[in-house]
């Protein structure tokens, strides 16, 4: 499930911390590319993270959302006129069958490939659609399902899809399960990078609740506070990993 950690970060069900300036980032990206094309509340709604009850856990611990409840807030945030289509890309079929590789230890399956298109209409100055030109959005995502000799190959390939539906939207926001997949997120990574500067270093620090000052620092790790500048220079990761980290137990 996903849990929230403190005031300033939220553990997702992968185990990813994720801060609230991360998601606040997200939210204004979001916001600048489509959020303004719906009505607010339904962006609100878009951007919280999903209940527990929505949240299924595979046999290897990964967690995902059921396809019904992604297809019912689909149609609660942006009503009916979205699409969602297998795209024939393998050789003109829509699914591959995918065989056993037993160096790699992948099991036998099925992949396919979706496009989910959204067609948005700007809103007027009452905040009502205005039903001019749609804006129209696409967002692609494959899905793989394994499949074994007593399973009926509908079944998988029926998997298969429903994984590309989920991959295809949560991009959209968290509560298609967004923070779930938060390690395919390009954000994570530039968050997760060590500061480049000082007055960032303590920025970053107070943005996941870790906001300490120069004595406890330096004392973390093991200098003088007049050596912090030069320690931070020489190696900047190092510093970021050990402050980073640090638990607080005040």
């Amino acid at each position: 499930m996903t849990k929230r950690k403190s005031k300033a970060t939220i553990i997702t069900a992968n185990g990813r911390t994720i801060s609230k300036q991360e998601l606040q980032d997200f939210k204004q990206i979001a916001w600048e590319n489509y959020g303004k094309l719906i009505a607010e509340d339904k962006f609100n709604q878009l951007m919280q993270s999903p209940p527990d009850y929505a949240i299924q856990t595979r046999a290897d611990g990964y967690p995902y959302l059921k396809h019904g409840y992604v297809r019912m807030k689909m149609i609660e945030i942006f009503g009916m006129d979205w699409d969602f289509e297998i795209m024939p890309v393998y050789q003109g079929e829509p699914y591959r069958h995918v065989p056993a590789d037993k160096a790699l230890s992948s099991p036998e399956g099925f992949m396919t490939f979706g496009k989910l298109t959204l067609r948005l209409n700007p809103l007027d100055s009452k905040g009502m659609p205005s039903w001019e030109q749609p804006i129209v959005k696409v967002l692609t995502g494959s899905g793989w399902a394994s499949w074994r000799k007593s399973m009926p190959y509908g079944k998988a390939v029926n998997a298969s899809e429903s994984n590309a539906f989920r991959r295809c939207a949560f991009p959209l926001g968290p509560a298609l399960g967004l923070t779930l997949y938060w390690d395919d997120s390009a954000m994570y990574e530039q968050h997760n990078a060590p500061p480049t500067t000082l007055p960032e270093l303590w920025s970053r620090l107070k943005a996941i609740n870790k906001g300490i000052g120069l004595i406890e620092a330096a004392k973390l790790l093991d200098c003088d506070v007049s050596e912090l500048s030069d320690q931070f220079d020489a190696d900047p990761a190092g510093v970021w990993e050990v402050l980073s980290q640090r638990d607080r137990t005040n």
